[in-house]
């Protein structure tokens, strides 16, 4: 792995904290392939540009450092959607560990 690498993935570490493994797979994808990725993290790894040794942004061809997009802001939480129920079945609420599964799946869609 190149030091700009390394530099760019501690980087990510530092700033993504439990969610870096998944901005390091979309920083893979960026990588292979740029349109791999949405547009607002797109421009996020392209304004990524460390000199090497982690500390510093490189400097742009004019000579100023670039600038640092900030990342993506988070999608809006989906929308609650009653689920049809069939006439001869009878719905129960979800409560106790099951529900807060439930709800933690559901925040985790806008990750």
């Amino acid at each position: 792995m190149s030091d700009q690498a390394a530099s760019i993935f501690q980087h990510i570490q530092e700033n993504f904290g439990a969610n870096a493994s998944y901005v390091e797979g979309l920083y893979n994808r960026f990588k292979s392939d740029p349109n791999l990725v949405d547009e607002s993290w797109r421009s996020y790894f392209a304004n990524l540009n460390f000199d090497g040794n982690g500390s510093e942004p490189a400097s742009s061809p004019s000579g100023a450092a670039p600038t640092k997009a900030a990342a993506p802001e988070p999608a809006p939480a989906p929308e609650r959607r009653e689920s049809p129920v069939r006439e001869d079945v009878e719905a129960k609420a979800i409560f106790g560990a099951s529900k807060v599964i439930v709800d933690n799946m559901e925040q985790s869609l806008s990750v």
